[in-house]
């Protein structure tokens, strides 16, 4: 019964699961269009610089040019309420510099290629929290009375992604264009979560060391993936009227290596019914192993519409749901110790999964 009772509480640990949209899947880095108003490249676009988001608007587009970005500076606030217990938010307020990036079209004999590089950050959160008071934690049976409790948490949550796009657009009569990309990527990520909890044991005898109960929690994961997914686009252009459809294909795995290390020990905890305490011991390092990492089909649409000096611009675009899946699966090596113990559920207890709900940004 206690040691059933200690792997639910270590498989509980250890079924991490992130279900959000990675920096809103509307995020461009590149150029004034695309940085303050993300999306607004389905339909229409006056600016040479900006990242091609739908590529056959470069079929309207008949010039060389090349641009080059300077560094933004970003300051980000992130909030997660309640994030390890009632009152303890998890706050982040990291600051990041978006390099360099370049970009440029060619015009060759009534096509157009656009090329671009973008270095971005996904996600740049870093948080910890505390608690040290007085509270009962223990089983009455052999620690009675509150006992003396210090419960420490921090994580570390840090992704960016290198894009290479390679474009082409091309009329296909005065009001039409198509246009097709491919794009490759690396992602980069570094996931740090570390959480111990200490209790110190009410006995009978007036001791200055009583008996320390503790449990501790450790998990690092480093990866890097190359992707690379492609995307094709129709637009319509007619005096002050502009449309744009763009459809954009989940990602294909080229390559990619992860590095997992954890750590979970659980020292002198007794279970109810027994006198018994219980320790365990949970080591490992995996290296080498092949991290997935999936994006979601999607598919969108705009309309621009000129008047005057200004344009009254809409674009909306849904993303498709992604299924819980493991980032990584780690291999069923020895972990729990001493290594005499079945091994075969180490997979189970380190996998780390993601999990996307559908979108619709407009």
């Amino acid at each position: 019964m206690g040691r059933k009772m200690v792997l639910v509480v270590l498989c509980s640990l250890a079924a991490m699961v992130s279900r959000a949209q990675d920096a809103n899947y509307w995020s461009s880095n590149y150029g004034p269009g695309g940085f303050f108003t993300p999306g607004a490249v389905i339909a229409n676009n006056n600016d040479s610089g900006v990242f091609f988001y739908n590529p056959a608007l470069l079929g309207f587009t008949h010039k060389n040019s090349t641009t080059i970005s300077a560094n933004i500076y970003r300051l980000e606030s992130i909030k997660i309420k309640n994030g390890v217990g009632t009152g303890k938010d998890l706050n982040s307020n990291p600051v990041s510099i978006i390099p360099l990036m370049a970009s440029g079209t060619i015009a060759i004999k009534g096509i157009t290629l656009g090329y671009a590089l973008i270095n971005s950050p996904v996600v740049n959160f870093a948080a910890s929290q505390r608690k040290d008071e007085k509270m009962n934690v223990l089983n009455d049976s052999y620690s009675p009375g509150p006992e003396y409790f210090i419960g420490q948490y921090s994580l570390e949550n840090v992704s960016s992604q290198t894009q290479g796009v390679l474009s082409m657009g091309k009329k296909i009569s005065p009001y039409f264009s198509y246009g097709v990309s491919v794009e490759g990527f690396i992602q980069k990520q570094t996931f740090n979560l570390n959480y111990s909890s200490r209790a110190l044991v009410n006995t009978a005898a007036d001791t200055i060391f009583p008996p320390i109960v503790s449990s501790l929690f450790n998990y690092q994961l480093r990866y890097v993936y190359v992707g690379l997914k492609l995307k094709a686009g129709i637009a319509y252009d007619h005096g002050s009227h502009h449309l744009g459809l763009v459809v954009t294909s989940p990602n294909a795995r080229l390559g990619g290596t992860a590095t997992l290390v954890s750590e979970q020990v659980i020292s002198n905890i007794k279970v109810e019914g027994t006198n018994t305490p219980f320790n365990l011991l949970a080591s490992g390092r995996q290296d080498n192993l092949g991290p997935r990492v999936k994006t979601p089909f999607s598919i969108a649409a705009g309309y621009a519409y000129d008047y005057g000096k200004g344009q009254l611009y809409v674009a909306a675009e849904y993303f498709t749901r992604i299924k819980e899946y493991k980032i990584i699966t780690p291999r069923n090596e020895y972990f729990i110790r001493p290594d005499t113990v079945n091994n075969s559920g180490t997979s189970l207890l380190l996998k780390m999964k993601d999990a996307h709900k559908a979108i619709v940004n407009i």
